[in-house]
């Protein structure tokens, strides 16, 4: 799994505040409502100090003065709620855009990505990314650009007022001001390496949630539901754990400054009253400085309350910004596999190796397969099967030698073009939540008479006939229509639909009762010729019509030969061979 790069969050702001240019108008219209609603903060004290100074402690007040006062109090206060409640619905849709914009880059990007990618992480962890963590970043946009961005904007209009009504206490309050930053730059040096940890222990429950899930007949099958509970359990005591360090730290370090404050105010208070001379002290000028004061410290609250979420949030924009920061997939050449290959074109590796982190995993693979032949590949478990097929569909890149269609390196070729030559059906092929015909076509046009006529050559014509709606009847991924092997036959008709040049089967027969079995092998032998298929297989009965076969172990090629051939030859095959029959017969 790659490592999650690590950001400052200047370095992410600047990231999110590049995504809000897309709605310059949008932000505009926020950020003008956002000044209108911190003048108005400011004004509310200066107006009561007059109110109280100027008129209130008079002989005689003037109270065609005092109503107007009280008149633009009263209607600065509505005008700033409903500026705020303006200012607070623009920006949430302006986070929302945001967001969604963000959460369809994510997307496309992902979709990208090297199969390299896909094969090394978890699907869980991927999609853990992709919608919780795309959340918490629109959490955190709307906390720093929303909240505190304002919070700051007060502030900062709060400083001025202060310093224009008592320079001295306006000091007396900052001198202050370096505490609060230490302790929040402390809190943060600590909370962001944890809130990063629980993030990533979160995706790791995410993405064991759900394989396993989807796994639920295997673990009643094997009774494997306890030591998957375990597995849970043991997985989120660790969130658990990490979870109470944070609580601990917020404890330590955040709690602290809310009893700093009110020495804060108890010392102005004192000081004001020492220093300053009491024809200085008028009633309505502390009522104002304090009301400033108060406003002061209300910003300083919300980022305080706010310090946890904004440290997490912080954590889940560097795996989303992480994964986009990824490199995308190399388009590979500049030939077309369309033009240069033919309807079932040679496959040649020329002594190719490759490893995962200087771990060798194959090993100068060399072999030529003739065009429309079929290759089973053969081997222990580890011997590199899957590697090189996935090597084959340009997954991976060879560190040494090259693999070659018709004679072409694939290193020359388009990426994209090779992907939509080879075909590679699993041994739980993936089914759309669809019909059959959208699962055959994938956006291909095809006839109807062109889809029954795959279906008749993957063995499927019966099936089809059996369905009420045809090729419009509903399927998907745990359909009760759908055995094993028939979902293996459609991926194979799938491939033919989008004219594959090549087909790769990975362990497709490995939980294939009898007659799926037998449909399977009366498909690959009417394939013979019309398509060059690589065939990865345990079952070593099933590979009597494979024109040739590979045997690997541990990414190095130690035989080659027909069935018969291997079969009569002292080896690996044989001893392979014998073992299955044994065991055959002991059941």
């Amino acid at each position: 799994m790659s490592a999650i790069r690590r950001l400052s969050m200047f370095s992410i702001l600047r990231r999110l505040v590049g995504l809000s240019y897309h709605y310059q108008r949008t932000l505009f219209i926020s950020s003008v409502l956002m000044l209108l609603v911190a003048l108005i903060e400011v004004t509310l004290p200066w107006l009561t100090m007059v109110f109280i100074d100027n008129h209130l402690s008079q002989a005689s007040p003037n109270l065609n003065s005092i109503a107007i006062i009280v008149a633009a109090y009263v209607g600065l206060n509505l005008l700033g709620a409903a500026l705020s409640y303006l200012q607070a619905t623009t920006f949430f849709k302006l986070s929302a855009r945001v967001t969604a914009k963000l959460r369809q880059d994510c997307f496309n990007h992902s979709l990208h990505l090297p199969m390299s990618h896909f094969i090394s992480h978890q699907k869980g962890e991927m999609l853990n990314r992709l919608t919780q963590d795309v959340e918490s970043v629109r959490s955190l946009f709307s906390q720093i650009m929303g909240r505190t961005l304002k919070d700051l904007v007060i502030l900062v209009a709060v400083v001025v007022a202060m310093f224009s009504l008592q320079w001295q206490l306006a000091l007396i309050t900052l001198a202050f001001v370096p505490v609060f930053i230490g302790a929040f730059a402390i809190f943060r040096h600590y909370a962001l390496p944890l809130q990063r940890r629980i993030k990533s222990n979160s995706a790791k429950l995410n993405g064991f949630l759900i394989e396993s899930l989807s796994q639920t007949g295997i673990m009643q099958v094997f009774k494997a539901q306890a030591r998957f509970g375990g597995r849970l359990n043991q997985i989120a005591a660790e969130n658990i754990t990490l979870t109470k360090r944070n609580i601990r730290l917020e404890a330590l370090l955040l709690r602290p400054l809310f009893e700093l404050m009110s020495i804060v105010m108890m010392t102005a208070i004192v000081l004001s009253f020492q220093w300053l001379p009491a024809s200085e002290l008028g009633f309505g000028l502390l009522f104002a400085f304090f009301a400033y004061l108060s406003r002061f410290f209300e910003p300083i609250i919300n980022l305080m309350q706010s310090q946890g979420d904004m440290v997490q949030s912080a954590a889940a924009a560097e795996r989303v910004f992480s994964l986009m920061d990824q490199e995308v997939e190399h388009a590979g050449g500049g030939i077309n596999a369309d033009d240069t290959c033919q309807q079932a074109p040679e496959i040649a590796f020329n002594n190719v190796s490759f490893g995962y982190e200087q771990q060798a995993i194959l090993t100068n693979m060399h072999f030529t397969l003739a065009p429309g032949q079929q290759l089973a590949v053969v081997g222990p478990s580890g011997a590199g099967k899957t590697t090189l097929a996935h090597l084959l569909k340009c997954a991976y890149h060879p560190s040494q030698g090259s693999i070659q269609l018709d004679g072409v390196d694939i290193a020359q070729m388009q990426t994209q073009s090779i992907r939509r030559n080879i075909a590679m059906v699993e041994q739980q092929p993936f089914i759309l939540s669809a019909s059959i015909r959208e699962n055959i076509c994938l956006g291909q046009i095809c006839s109807d008479a062109e889809l029954e006529r795959l279906l008749k050559q993957v063995g499927l014509e019966s099936w089809l006939f059996s369905q009420r709606n045809g090729l419009d009847t509903l399927i998907d991924q745990q359909s009760e229509l759908l055995s094993t092997g028939t979902k293996q036959l459609l991926a194979i008709a799938r491939a033919l639909c989008q004219r594959c040049k090549v087909i790769i089967l990975d362990e497709a027969s490995a939980s294939l009762d009898p007659q799926a079995n037998a449909s399977l092998q009366t498909c690959l032998h009417q394939l013979k010729g019309q398509v060059t298929v690589v065939l990865i297989a345990h079952k070593l009965e099933t590979l009597a019509n494979a024109d040739n076969i590979l045997v690997m172990v541990k990414g190095q090629r130690v035989q080659w030969g027909s069935h018969q051939q291997l079969a009569n030859e002292t080896g690996m095959y044989q001893s392979l061979l014998t073992k299955q029959q044994q065991d055959s017969q002991a059941a």
